[in-house]
């Protein structure tokens, strides 16, 4: 039987996620002139600057803003790229319709492939603990899961700009 907990923490936000990846990915593909690597570039400079926040003394050291990062933040971030990325993968293999359609079908794959599920793995072993409780402590994860966004933002932007040196 599904708890309320579970429905309003886990289900309604897959839902949305889906729809929401499903919804960026109709929008890019309508988006005429769309270029795969500045799409990197600009979620890796989003990235970039979260893991900053994240990494700021005044989450680091705040017991309460480690406590929401940890607990809600980083599984919320969790279903949002793994879910958000699958609606997006998902409407790139079948549904892609528009001027950057194209474009669309080999960005989703990509995306999914090289930066989801690394992510994903990364963040159940050191921050989220989803097999097992994690023997570390909560400033160590919070410090891991800002680094992963800033470390992690700032390979997408590599990866962007070297794509953008060979088109």
């Amino acid at each position: 039987m599904m708890t309320r907990d579970t429905l309003f923490r886990i289900v309604v936000p897959m839902a949305l996620y889906a729809a929401l990846g499903w919804w960026v990915g109709d929008k890019l593909a309508s988006y005429p002139g769309l270029v795969a690597y500045k799409f990197f570039n600009t979620c890796g400079a989003t990235m970039s600057i979260l893991g900053m926040v994240v990494l700021s003394q005044l989450v680091v050291e705040n017991p309460k803003y480690k406590a929401i990062i940890l607990e809600h933040v980083a599984e919320q971030f969790l279903l949002l790229l793994t879910v958000g990325g699958g609606g997006l993968l998902i409407y790139a293999m079948h549904w892609t319709q528009g001027p950057s359609a194209e474009v669309v079908e080999g960005l989703g794959p990509r995306f999914y492939m090289y930066f989801v599920l690394p992510s994903m793995v990364f963040l159940n072993m050191s921050v989220n603990g989803v097999e097992h409780k994690l023997p570390w402590s909560e400033k160590t994860r919070v410090t891991a899961f800002g680094a992963y966004l800033a470390g992690g933002g700032m390979l997408l932007q590599l990866y962007a700009a070297i794509k953008d040196m060979w088109v």
